[in-house]
């Protein structure tokens, strides 16, 4: 799993983007961590969601 890189706003936040069913979904964060952190969060709950039992 391959988790996008955040981009550093002129504001000093940072902003990510992941793919989720062909849509992106982005959202603004304070720090660098917090944005992968959300990002790591979200791919894991699309992966768990396409499992097969």
């Amino acid at each position: 799993m391959r988790l996008p890189e955040p981009k550093k706003l002129p504001s000093g936040n940072w902003r990510i983007q992941v793919l989720v069913d062909g849509k992106r979904v982005g959202r603004t964060f304070p720090t660098k961590e917090e944005a992968e952190y959300w990002a790591a969060g979200l791919k894991t709950k699309i992966m768990e969601g396409n499992r097969s039992p």
